[in-house]
């Protein structure tokens, strides 16, 4: 296992914010800035630690600050659920932060903090508006599920876990002070969501490599990698944007399942006997290679594909600031609007039975004539448009019909 190291001290290209990305504007190359994305999927993807030092401290001002932090611990109200404390050299039990309730008492807290005490906000995309952007901006780049938890560690080497590997990739956004990380040899390869990281049964490897966080930085660790990671002689503030692949594992799941409806023998049970010594096993292996022959020749794996992609669309909740100001406006809505889709919409278009269209977008089905097919593509795609731009056959008093509708769904705005 390597470790790569991108130094940059000259900030974005030409039309990049130099202080880095602005929620609503956040994409992978922006995140991972200087290196090409292509670069990244060949290279470092599901194999190889990367490291990003910019020298620009406030390239992820945007995501999170330390006044975000404290008034979410302080006044947010949060429970045992959003809020953890832990500390590498000792056990932190929640009834030394938490009051009866279940509800964090926020002095207790900053005092653990004080002592040495990792302080956590887990999920905390559910809670705040910059966060939220940034996993639905990578959950329409990847097609998985994308999580924010945010790690405040004192100054003075305090250390929240033992060395660990996680059982999902992790990018490590560093938005305040500095960290230092460890790279252990002896990794796991690609554990998934069903395999644990057991210190008991684990026997830690060396040291392979070290580096250091700084404000603006950021690393690619991939699931499995052995790491720990202690401040420096500043305070660290840093957000772990946790990626939840869909594996192989999961699709050749759904495909037995669909396999299952069609083929009856992979519904039959396992021979009477198979559980008694000395069961010859032989004819139930020729079963078995029988059921993952027919698995690869009648599976569809487009369809497996799909299944996930229409999960995805159809669990995404509704990212839509400004909805109360884009509602007030519609009446001065007219042909010549700016239109655009919310930022990195997640659906799926679908034709039904009964000859209709369906928007599968927000947990929700929005339902449209079938004529209206080449309106509606054109205002679901990326980019600026208007009414009086849309391709089709509807009057442009039926295309403002269609615009409102979907301005009050939450799917489009207008400038």
């Amino acid at each position: 296992m390597t470790v790569s190291l991108i130094h940059s001290a000259n900030g974005p290209s030409s039309g990049e914010p130099l202080d880095g990305p602005e929620p609503g504007s956040i994409s992978l190359e922006n995140l991972l800035f200087p290196i090409d994305v292509d670069r990244f999927f060949a290279e470092y993807w599901e194999n190889d630690v990367l490291v990003v030092n910019r020298d620009q401290p406030s390239y992820f001002k945007s995501f999170l600050s330390l006044d975000d932090l404290d008034a979410f611990v302080a006044t947010g109200g949060l429970d045992g659920s959003v809020l953890s404390m832990v500390d590498a050299k000792r056990e932190i039990a929640p009834d030394d932060y938490l009051f009866p309730t279940g509800v964090v008492d926020p002095v207790r807290a900053f005092g653990l903090f004080a002592e040495g005490a990792t302080l956590i906000l887990q999920q905390l995309q559910g809670r705040h508006g910059p966060l939220a952007q940034l996993c639905r901006a990578m959950e329409a780049r990847f097609g998985y599920r994308f999580q924010t938890n945010v790690y405040f560690t004192p100054a003075g080497s305090a250390q929240g876990f033992k060395p660990h590997w996680d059982s999902h990739d992790v990018f490590v956004i560093q938005v305040a002070g500095s960290k230092s990380w460890k790279i252990y040899d002896t990794p796991m390869t690609l554990p998934d969501r069903t395999v644990h990281f057991d210190p008991k049964s684990y026997e830690l490897g060396a040291v392979t490599r070290s580096f250091t966080l700084n404000a603006g930085d950021i690393a690619y660790v991939p699931r499995g990698v052995v790491h720990d990671a202690q401040s420096t002689d500043d305070m660290s503030l840093h957000i772990t944007l946790g990626c939840m692949s869909t594996t192989w594992r999961e699709a050749l799941h759904a495909a037995v399942d669909a396999l299952s409806l069609t083929n009856p023998r992979i519904r039959q049970a396992l021979p009477p006997g198979f559980h008694a010594d000395g069961f010859d096993a032989t004819g139930a292996a020729g079963i078995f290679r029988d059921i993952v022959d027919a698995l690869g020749r009648e599976t569809d794996v487009g369809a497996v594909l799909r299944e996930f992609a229409d999960d995805l669309a159809e669990t995404r909740m509704a990212l839509v600031p400004g909805q109360l100001a884009a509602l007030a406006m519609l009446p001065a809505l007219d042909a010549q609007t700016s239109l655009r889709t919310r930022p990195d919409l997640i659906f799926r278009l679908e034709t039904h039975d009964d000859e209709t269209l369906g928007v599968y977008v927000f947990g929700r089905v929005l339902k449209f004539p079938l004529h209206v097919r080449p309106e509606l593509e054109a205002l679901l795609r990326p980019g600026p448009k208007t009414s009086a731009t849309l391709p089709g056959d509807l009057d442009p008093d039926s295309r403002l019909v269609l615009v409102r509708r979907l301005v009050k769904e939450g799917v489009l705005t207008a400038d």
